[in-house]
């Protein structure tokens, strides 16, 4: 079975917010505001009652205004989706699981879960396992989380220095993983 390794953004939802979407949908519903409120939210802020109705709002109109069309699952949702199925596409004798690794913001912890709710109402017959876990409430260092890079955003200069480190360090985290999981 090959392991895809692969972190994620927001264009899950910046697609959504196109604007040949937003006006070619008959089922459209904005997510403006939410996004823009949680846009300088970090992961663990996933959890603060704050952004409950936000992170509510969003999954809500993602699953049911962008998930699929008319029964028709919609491979562009985020380029995420795209690339994994097209990668599972381009070999047809494999089996493939996927690691899905975000960064230290709230809206791409948020993607990943919905990345996750995806390929789990779409199961494509030769992708064993789409994994991702959000951070614990006390996410304090990178070893913390296998699958959330902490303090890789763009905030400062410094939180990125140190989140690309946490990046290798997580990659590294999930490949090890990957093996334990072969040996069982």
């Amino acid at each position: 079975m090959k392991k895809i390794i692969t972190t994620v953004g927001i264009s899950l939802f910046a697609n959504y917010q196109a604007d040949e979407v937003r006006f070619a949908a008959r089922s459209y519903a904005s997510i403006d505001d939410p996004i823009k409120r949680t846009r300088n939210a970090s992961a663990g802020d996933i959890y603060a009652i704050e952004y409950k109705p936000y992170t509510r709002n969003i999954i809500e109109k993602i699953e049911d205004n962008w998930f699929s069309c008319q029964g028709v699952p919609n491979h562009q949702a985020s380029a995420e989706i795209a690339s994994i199925l097209k990668i599972v596409e381009a070999e047809p004798e494999e089996k493939f699981e996927v690691h899905l690794v975000s960064t230290d913001t709230l809206q791409s912890v948020l993607a990943a879960e919905l990345i996750v709710r995806w390929f789990e109402k779409f199961p494509q017959p030769r992708l064993n396992k789409v994994l991702f876990q959000r951070q614990e409430t006390g996410f304090e260092t990178q070893k913390d989380s296998d699958y959330v890079v902490k303090d890789l955003r763009v905030e400062s200069h410094k939180d990125y220095e140190k989140g690309f480190f946490n990046l290798m360090n997580c990659l590294t985290s999930c490949q090890n993983q990957v093996k334990k999981r072969k040996r069982i």
